[in-house]
Parts: C-alpha cells; structure tokens; sequence
C-alpha cells in the first residue's frame, strides 16, 4: 500500500485549506531545538487526532535547524506543511523531513508546497514517536534523497557552509488517527444504544 502522497498537483491552497481543516492550537518555537536530542515535543495525538501550528524560525547563523517530536497512538495519516508570512512564500526556501525514533528519514520534501518551502502527506504511520525536522534549502541536495538513510539535517550544505536561510514560518501539522478495532466497535455499540433509547422515547 502507498504510504507518501505527492502534494506538488494540489496545489498552494488545497495544502493550505487541508493543513487548517481541524481548530488548530499554536505552540510557539523554544530553543534550542537544534538536534533530535533537543527537539521540542509538541504533543501525542489519540483518535481522532488534531491538528497545530507551530510558530518558528530559521535564526540568524544562516545554519540553524529545528527540530520537533510528536507521538501518535495508533495508525495515522499525517500532513505536513511549512507556510510562509504573507508575500514571502517565494523569496524563502526551506526543506523539511519525517524521522522516526530511530533517526531513519521516512520522508523528504524540498518545496512540494507553496511557493518554495515543502509539504508532505503521510499515509498509514504505525503508532510510535517520531522528528520533524525543518533546515533551509541545499541543507541537502535533493537528488541526494535521504529517505530509508540516516542523513538528517545539520544546517549545512555539501561543501560545509551554511544553508544560508533566515525566515520566520508557520508549520501545520493535521493528524487523522484510526481507532484500534476494539475502540472502534464500542463506539459504533455506543451508537446503536444512543439510536435504539432515541426510538424509544418516541
């Protein structure tokens, strides 16, 4: 079953009404989040999931990295999008990963969403804790795509200097969580019981 789904044909505003479909909360960036070590955590999501947005920035080095950890408790599927300030969307470029716990990449996007920054839409994601990572353009070079390795981010280009980006953005992250079988049949029992002492008080 195909578990990456390509975002570049939706387009801009598709990613961005899918991204802020569900009431977002706003979690604000603390560093230092610069390592898998140091990442922010920014939530675990149950059934049905949830959706947030992270308000961060790439700092002044011109080779900073963040990096945020979530956990889901069942099988989800997740988008992700990195949106700009309005009107900066094409002159900033960022690049974005999903790492799992055990620092392998499970996906990569350079600039699948608007203008140049990355999206990404992850299907059928086994419970478990996992990184997100966001660095600025030629952190890594596309065509060296990093996933099933353990390249991560590290602010740096091929030849050893700094990306070179700054910019302030917004991340959405939406998580649609399926519910365990069991949970599942109680809420369609609970259903039924609701439907069966509504017929019956008519």
């Amino acid at each position: 079953m195909k578990r990456f789904v390509p975002l570049g044909a939706l387009g801009a505003g598709v990613i961005i009404s899918l991204a802020s479909s569900a009431s977002a909360g706003i979690i604000f960036e603390v560093e230092s989040n610069d390592s898998l070590a140091t990442a922010q955590f920014v939530g675990t999501f149950s059934p049905p999931g949830g959706a947030i947005a992270i308000d961060g920035s790439l700092g002044s080095s011109g080779s900073d990295v963040d990096w945020y950890a979530f956990d889901i408790t069942g099988p989800s599927s997740v988008l992700l999008a990195a949106l700009a300030p309005v009107g900066d969307s094409t002159t900033i470029d960022g690049q974005m990963m999903l790492v799992s716990a055990s620092g392998d990449v499970i996906e990569f996007d350079d600039d699948d969403g608007p203008g140049l920054l990355p999206a990404f839409f992850v299907q059928n994601l086994p419970a478990g804790s996992y990184f997100i990572g966001v660095s600025g353009f030629d952190d890594i070079v596309f065509s060296d795509d990093p996933v099933g390795t353990d390249t991560l981010f590290d602010g740096l280009n091929n030849s050893g200097a700094p990306h070179g980006e700054v910019f302030q953005y917004k991340l959405s992250l939406a998580i649609n969580v399926i519910p365990a079988p069991a949970s599942a049949a109680l809420l369609a029992m609970g259903g039924l019981v609701v439907s069966r002492r509504r017929r019956s008080s008519r």
